[in-house]
């Protein structure tokens, strides 16, 4: 999660501005795959809040994510 949040995740200094890409950001730039990734890999090691912290990532309107087929299987799997 460390790479999506330097790398993809919008930040917002204010909650009144709109979010601001990071530097390099690009919408085909497989930041969906990394959410997803870190998703799984958290599942995986039973850390169901990291994993659903990975998964709201993913989820999050303001990081532009939400409409890919990623992100549609995040929505879908039940983490316990």
């Amino acid at each position: 999660m460390a790479i999506f949040n330097q790398h993809c995740a919008f930040h917002r200094p204010d909650a009144k501005h709109k979010p601001v890409p990071p530097p390099g950001w690009e919408a085909n730039g497989r930041c969906d795959e990394i959410a997803y990734n870190a998703m799984k890999a958290y599942t995986a090691a039973q850390e169901p809040a990291m994993a659903k912290a990975a998964r709201a990532a993913l989820l999050d309107p303001d990081n532009q994510l939400n409409k890919g087929e990623l992100a549609k299987r995040a929505a879908k799997l039940q983490l316990q």
